[in-house]
């Protein structure tokens, strides 16, 4: 099962997966990527930032930055955005040690480091109950 689930994660990354790629790919930019074990090693050396706008958004939210070390350390990428103009981003579900769902949106930043763009916890008005799948 978890090789099934793998690959269809790296085809919706790889911009494979032809409903994800029309939704996710509006910009006609390359397919460039951004892989979980990519991201998980540079937040585990410190080599992320968080983006300055959703900082005060974070503290609202109540999302503490170990929080989202801990759930991007063993989370999954849910939804990729390569063509986002920004530059290659994706959404990330994982789990606190306390098992507190949260999604956290990553994007690449000068390719050393992870930009962090934004965390919170999903909604059951928005995300199904497994927090993959939206409404």
């Amino acid at each position: 099962m978890n090789q099934i689930k793998n690959t269809h994660i790296t085809k919706i990354v790889a911009g494979m997966d032809e409903k994800n790629n029309r939704k996710e790919n509006r910009s006609g930019a390359a397919n460039e990527v951004i892989d979980i074990q990519s991201i998980r090693e540079k937040v585990e050396k410190g080599k992320y930032r968080i983006s300055f706008t959703h900082t005060e958004k974070l503290r609202e939210r109540k999302v503490e930055i170990m929080e989202i070390e801990e759930s991007i350390s063993v989370g999954e990428v849910i939804e990729a955005y390569p063509g986002d103009p920004r530059g290659p981003s994706c959404l990330i579900l994982g789990f606190t040690y306390r098992d507190r769902p949260l999604h956290i949106v990553c994007g690449d930043l000068e390719g050393e480091r992870i930009l962090v763009i934004t965390a919170y916890e999903p909604s059951l008005e928005e995300w199904k109950e497994d927090w993959k799948t939206r409404r």
